[in-house]
């Protein structure tokens, strides 16, 4: 088998480059793929330099939006998923441990098509996106 891979390699050496960049890369992307606790100490951080700033000067949709993602946290109702490349944070009606109708039935369950609007924040090359967008100019009340 090695001496196949090598006598590959060695017909075709753009084709090897080509596949040898594309393992590195999905495995650098792999690596660097951000996880919960990431998420977690990103919004602890920015939600203490907000804090610093004078109501009179915050961004009100920076802060909305942290004020969002800390409810969600207090309801229980945001998760984490990941795809190996990309990390998410979606968010779900009910609490894992609700014991309702509502949450057991397969019929109620929500689509996958709204899946979409579910989604708080997109993790990938090791940061938070979402996050980093709404949050960039926390200090300037627009």
């Amino acid at each position: 088998m090695l001496k196949d891979l090598r006598t590959d390699i060695q017909e075709e050496p753009k084709k090897a480059l080509l596949w040898s960049t594309g393992i590195a890369t999905a495995i650098a992307l792999c690596r660097n793929n951000p996880d919960e606790l990431d998420y977690r100490n990103q919004i602890k951080k920015i939600t203490n330099e907000v804090i610093l700033v004078s109501e009179e000067c915050r961004n009100v949709n920076s802060l909305e939006h942290l004020n969002y993602v800390q409810r969600c946290y207090n309801e229980g109702v945001i998760h984490y998923a990941n795809l190996g490349i990309l990390s998410f944070m979606y968010i779900t009606d009910l609490n894992d441990s609700c014991d309702l109708f509502k949450n057991q039935c397969s019929y109620l369950k929500p689509s996958y098509l709204s899946l979409y609007s579910r989604i708080v924040d997109v993790g990938f090359i090791g940061k938070w996106w979402n996050l980093h967008i709404k949050t960039t100019n926390y200090d300037v009340n627009i």
